[in-house]
């Protein structure tokens, strides 16, 4: 609602605006100045700024987020080797049990015959 101007100049093709607010809502609107004089205004550019005024403020608040995820991803590999761990050696003991009962009727063939 409420409504204020603020002009920067630079004589650069950049400027750096300070002092904006947090989670609030900005318009600009650029013009050049040369030896003929200013220009027209540029089209208005609407942006807001963010919730937290410092960025390195907003990656602390996510930063449990963060750990508690990657954690939650490095549980579920884990959980999944083991798994795979487990599954490859029922195979393996399963198919040597296999193989060992087929050498035991073998050898009770030959030794009956």
């Amino acid at each position: 609602g409420q409504v204020m101007t603020h002009t920067v100049t630079s004589q650069h093709s950049s400027a750096k605006v300070e002092g904006l607010r947090p989670a609030t809502a900005y318009v600009v609107q650029v013009r050049a100045r040369t030896v003929a004089g200013y220009g027209r205004y540029s089209n208005p550019m609407d942006f807001s700024t963010n919730l937290h005024s410092d960025p390195q403020k907003s990656v602390q608040d996510q930063l449990p987020l963060i750990i508690g995820s990657a954690s939650a991803g490095l549980v579920v590999v884990v959980a999944l080797v083991v798994i795979a761990v487990v599954c490859l050696k029922k195979q393996r003991s399963g198919s040597e049990l296999e193989y060992t009962e087929k050498l035991q009727q073998y050898s009770e063939f030959l030794c009956s015959a």
